[in-house]
């Protein structure tokens, strides 16, 4: 590969879509939410998770002689929590809970793990409102169903208000060692399915490897995903990815594995062989010899795209993960072709909120996505085929979302908002 035009030139060829899964807003799987207050407190250093009860904090005291040693089930506002919770194909084991009445307060550190947030109430009326910055979400589900899941990183202030509920509660809970199906390595796993998308092949290479590569049988002419991960690498390490016919793309290492490497940090191609071999490895700078290092670690999954379908000509997936959820398309809203703008509503007192996420082709032009309850937004040009982003949580008739082209409008201007409902 010789300039960043052949590059480019390689990308065009392939490319069905160019996802930064980094950026806010990415569909890759857990949630990157847009709002800048959110992001400053995601840019703390990583720190050991400090959960800050809204009472007073407790005082562990010794058992007395005799006595059993093992405890009987958690409660938290009167109601035994579960021990455990599955997230995306991952177990989470309770670890603290605050009970107030009316409302629940805790305030999360950043941990370099995800975590799970569930509810309940003491009574039989189980709706409540979660409040997270300037997001309200309503939810009406039974005790401890559901949860907020917390990205790795990601310091928040969460409060629970139960509707007509004497007392309520919030349960915390933390990773386990316990991995999904796939393929591990260095503690982080390919998951088996992420969404509909299935996994083809997947390698994690041992620490000091240079170069690792994935073979597998495709089917020429479909897509599938390249998720990888570069990590512990100097500071001008270079990622490059070929997939036998040229360099598709390239990249910079991280710090660290990422915790979920498939759900995010990699590209889409259509296939045009029956057999490929997809190579990653990494240079010292873009342009420079293989890095010799013992520290640097690198892991590759091809992953073959699930069902998904062409709504006024955009490709939509059928299914998506956010959240820390798995969620189905339920409704497509479209604008009309070479229209400005196109808006949605939430439904008065759903179960559970609904997901909107925008895509659109509208050429070079700028496109604003807009959440009328957090008030963020996020511009965005189009890259290859189709772009999208992740507009927000409806859960409530004034919840609204929007779509909308700043500048003139291309005459092939089309925008989409699709409405998920989740499926776990």
């Amino acid at each position: 590969m010789n300039g960043i035009d052949e590059l480019r030139s390689t990308l065009d060829r392939h490319a069905v879509e160019l996802v930064d899964h980094d950026l806010d807003g990415r569909l890759g799987s857990v949630r990157r939410r847009i709002g800048a207050a959110r992001r400053q407190r995601r840019a703390a250093a990583a720190g050991g998770v400090a959960l800050t009860l809204a009472a007073a904090g407790a005082v562990a005291l010794l058992p007395e002689w005799g006595a059993p040693t093992t405890p009987g089930p958690a409660s938290v506002a009167g109601v035994d929590v579960p021990t455990t919770m599955r997230a995306l194909g991952y177990t989470f084991e309770y670890r603290e809970g605050v009970d107030g009445d009316e409302t629940a307060t805790i305030d999360l550190a950043p941990s370099d793990l995800p975590r799970l947030v569930s509810w309940g109430t003491s009574d039989s009326n189980d709706h409540v409102e979660i409040t997270e910055g300037r997001q309200v979400t309503s939810y009406t589900v039974p005790d401890f169903s559901d949860y907020v899941w917390v990205d790795p990183g990601e310091e928040v202030l969460l409060t629970v208000a139960g509707t007509g509920s004497d007392e309520v509660g919030l349960a915390v809970y933390e990773l386990t060692n316990d991995e999904p199906d796939g393929v591990s390595g260095d503690g982080v796993t390919f998951r088996k399915q992420v969404a509909g998308n299935l996994l083809l092949g997947a390698t994690i290479g041992e620490p000091g490897e240079s170069e690792v590569s994935v073979g597998l049988q495709a089917v020429e002419g479909k897509a599938v995903d390249y998720r990888y991960f570069c990590a512990r690498g100097p500071q001008d390490a270079t990622l490059h990815v070929d997939d036998g016919s040229g360099e598709v793309t390239r990249g910079r290492c991280g710090d660290e594995a990422p915790f979920d490497p498939a759900g995010g940090g990699g590209i889409s191609i259509v296939n045009d062989r029956d057999e490929v071999t997809v190579r990653l490895w990494v240079t010292d700078g873009p342009d420079g010899p293989r890095l010799d290092t013992d520290e640097v670690v690198l892991g590759l999954g091809v992953y073959d795209r699930g069902v998904s379908q062409r709504v006024t000509g955009l490709p939509v997936p059928e299914l998506i993960e956010y959240d820390g959820h798995l969620w189905q398309a339920s409704e497509h809203v479209p604008s009309d072709l070479g229209g400005r703008s196109v808006s949605v509503a939430g439904d008065d007192d759903p179960a559970r909120p609904v997901l909107a996420v925008g895509y659109h082709a509208a050429g070079g032009a700028t496109v604003v996505t807009e959440h009328s309850v957090t008030g963020e937004g996020l511009r965005s040009q189009g890259i290859g085929e189709v772009s999208e982003a992740v507009i927000g949580l409806l859960s409530a008739r004034s919840d609204t979302a929007t779509m909308r082209v700043e500048g003139d409008v291309p005459d092939d201007a089309r925008l989409l908002i699709v409405l998920f409902e989740q499926v776990d």
